[in-house]
């Protein structure tokens, strides 16, 4: 499924590739988001000296953007580009204007 980024702001940042699978999230709530487990280990405060594995999760979610003058059109409410990209089967494509402001700000 292809859908087009967009700020706030209705700025196309540029099109993204998620799952087919998505579609049913969209067309049920409006949003559809997804876990990036990263596990680590660590001391557990309960336990004098055991370990045991805890997960950090953060997530991406992507809403519809309802109000954008773009058809197809999502915005992420939480998470960046690079975590989307991250998850199986997403892509990111940035449009042409995006890449121009991202070179503006280094010069």
């Amino acid at each position: 499924m292809r859908l087009k980024l967009v700020s706030p702001e209705d700025t196309l940042i540029g099109h993204i590739g998620v799952p087919d699978e998505w579609g049913a999230y969209f067309e049920r709530s409006g949003t559809a988001r997804a876990a990036i487990p990263s596990k680590f280990r660590g001391p557990y405060q309960g336990l004098a000296v055991a370990f045991v594995p805890v997960a950090d999760i953060h997530t991406v979610t992507l809403a519809l953007a309802g109000w954008s003058q773009y058809q197809d059109a999502v915005y992420l409410v939480e998470g960046t580009v690079e975590e989307l990209e991250a998850l199986p089967d997403c892509a990111f494509a940035p449009s042409r204007a995006y890449l121009r402001s991202q070179i503006n700000a280094i010069g």
